[in-house]
């Protein structure tokens, strides 16, 4: 792993690290702050385009609503069991499964930064 610092302003970085394995890209926006560094990450939601129990049509503009600066990406989760009977979504890295679209949204609600 390959880790980087950038400097975007007097007060903002980036860092972020590499994984040479799978080729994921890592970052973390950091911003310092009377004296302490503190992170500005933003959220990240993943979603199937495949699974059955998604519809990605309803979901995709609640997810927005959620989180409107969120990071939003869509493709193959390889989690096609639980996919196919429950809404999920991944926020943060993190499965979150509900039987009902409005139950999960509801539970993203509770976990969202």
């Amino acid at each position: 792993m390959m880790s980087y610092l950038m400097q975007i302003s007097d007060k903002n970085f980036y860092f972020f690290s590499i994984n040479k394995n799978t080729e994921r890209i890592n970052y973390l926006d950091l911003n310092f702050k009377k004296g302490r560094w503190a992170f500005m990450s933003k959220n990240e939601f993943r979603v199937c385009d495949d699974c059955q129990g998604t519809n990605l049509k309803t979901l995709l503009p609640r997810l927005k609503e959620l989180d409107p600066d969120a990071k939003i990406e869509i493709g193959c989760q390889s989690y096609c069991g639980p996919g196919r009977k429950k809404s999920f979504a991944f926020l943060n890295n993190r499965p979150i499964s509900a039987p009902t679209e409005d139950e999960l949204i509801a539970k993203l609600e509770k976990k969202i930064k």
